[in-house]
């Protein structure tokens, strides 16, 4: 199950989208930030497994706010605002609906459909 942290920070950065070095369950998530923020508006960083296995994992509680991983699974993406979301799905159709401020040349506004038939099948 995915889930979301809110932690209050005055982060500058990009949105950064964490998973492992393959397709997986962020390939739609990936897909969906390039379409709305191109190469240069976000970051994808890859992590290992030895690395994702090592780090500590808290117990689900609010204290996991201030944790790497909000929960023990990937991808979760960390927004600049301090929000961490652990769920694909959530987090593809986030990307996939945001308007940019400049649109990449790539940009399709409606890659996430609108209408509930159309959105069921994606």
């Amino acid at each position: 199950q995915g889930q979301v942290a809110h932690h209050t920070s005055h982060m500058t950065s990009p949105p950064t989208l964490l998973y492992f070095a393959f397709r997986g369950r962020a390939l739609a998530c990936r897909v969906a930030l390039f379409n709305s923020l191109g190469k240069d508006g976000w970051k994808d960083e890859r992590v290992s497994l030895p690395r994702f296995k090592k780090t500590p994992k808290p117990p689900q509680n609010p204290d996991r706010v201030d944790a790497e991983y909000v929960t023990n699974n990937l991808p979760q993406l960390n927004l600049p605002c301090g929000t961490k979301v652990s769920q694909s799905h959530a987090i593809a159709r986030y990307a996939a609906r945001m308007e940019p401020n400049e649109a990449p040349a790539h940009y399709l506004p409606d890659l996430y459909p609108s209408d509930a038939k159309g959105a069921l099948l994606v």
